[in-house]
């Protein structure tokens, strides 16, 4: 899936001056160079490659693709409801919602692989024919890295150019891990009579998975930071499988209580259009088709943190015709326009509250 791509500009300004200074001989000597150059085959070079690359497995769940992710914004059809998103944050926590719903995507939409080329696809057939494209690749993988994607550059950072007598060339600053990545990338690819030799400048700070930062002061230490984020290989699960996003009760109780709000309930439960109605001291009203319709049904509310650290809310009984109301709901997502929440007792029953407001 990957396209070999070009130096960067002052790789190639720099190329070109030694190239017609006459200086064409390969390096001789390591020892000629200063000690913070990297080798282009250099281990760390890789490290740096892996860990800059386009996070593809980001939206796994959605596209389920692991060698591309898609281009935000894109909006997909979840249950016949359109739903955008912006970023990665807002997928974050829907792992099972995708699973227990029907979901559709619009297109076209861009899909992005791992070393940042992008293609547009137009429709359905041409999508499932980059996901078998995808499923071969992977089987036919012979990618000598680790994936050091939970490792992250502190921007900006300065990339410092070298030519063959070890003489600097030139600098550039990188804000970003695509520039980084490209810039690395096509070092690493470059054959050994090059005659530009990178390094970084350090002090370097490193952002972690689970938050940490550090600064390293050389390559060594760089590469020890790769070697040691063993978040980046821990499959442990300290929420016994739950991996959703913790929507804060508070936080919660503030919006879905705002007034002149109702929300609209959506889902393969219900078809009549029933809006939801939260009240201050815990009391939930439920509306018929529209908010002019006079009170149907008055029950009770909470929402809670949970022993695996989630928020649920616990809706009061209900009667008969509308029991699938009642119990504990998992929130899976939050957000101002729409509220997504799944049934602890029926994980296949997932209602969106779509907010209505005046």
């Amino acid at each position: 899936m990957k396209t070999v791509r070009n130096f960067n500009s002052f790789l190639l300004v720099s190329l070109l001056i030694l190239i017609t200074s006459c200086q064409n001989e390969p390096i001789q000597s390591a020892d000629l160079m200063p000690e913070n150059v990297l080798p282009s085959n250099a281990p760390l070079v890789g490290m740096i490659r892996s860990a800059t690359a386009n996070d593809v497995s980001n939206d796994d769940d959605v596209d389920g693709s692991s060698c591309f992710s898609i281009a935000f914004p894109f909006t997909l059809l979840v249950n016949d409801v359109a739903m955008t998103f912006e970023n990665e944050y807002d997928l974050e926590g829907l792992s099972n919602l995708f699973e227990a719903v029907e979901v559709v995507f619009e297109f076209p939409l861009t899909i992005i692989f791992d070393d940042y080329s992008e293609i547009v696809v137009l429709n359905e057939d041409e999508f499932e024919a980059y996901l078998d494209a995808c499923y071969d690749d992977v089987d036919d993988s012979d990618d000598e890295f680790e994936d050091y994607s939970c490792v992250n550059f502190v921007y900006p950072l300065t990339v410092l150019a070298y030519d063959i007598n070890g003489l600097f060339i030139d600098s550039t600053v990188v804000n970003n891990d695509q520039a980084l990545y490209e810039l690395f990338e096509a070092y690493e690819g470059a054959s050994d009579d090059q005659f530009v030799y990178l390094a970084l400048e350090f002090p370097v700070s490193l952002l972690f998975a689970d938050g940490t930062q550090i600064t390293v002061y050389n390559d060594q230490e760089l590469e020890e930071a790769f070697i040691n984020a063993e978040t980046c290989f821990d499959d442990s699960d300290d929420n016994d499988g739950f991996d959703y996003w913790m929507c804060d009760p508070e936080a919660l109780l503030t919006q879905l209580e705002e007034e002149d709000c109702l929300y609209f309930v959506e889902g393969p439960q219900t078809t009549l259009g029933w809006y939801l109605d939260f009240n201050e001291n815990g009391v939930l009203v439920l509306d018929a088709n529209s908010i002019d319709t006079g009170l149907i049904i008055t029950t009770t509310y909470d929402i809670f943190v949970d022993a695996n650290g989630m928020s649920v809310m616990t809706i009061g009984s209900l009667p008969t015709e509308f029991s699938a109301y009642s119990g504990d709901w998992l929130f899976l997502t939050c957000d101002s326009e729409f509220t997504v929440i799944q049934s602890i007792s029926d994980p296949a029953m997932v209602l969106f509250l779509i907010a209505e407001c005046d």
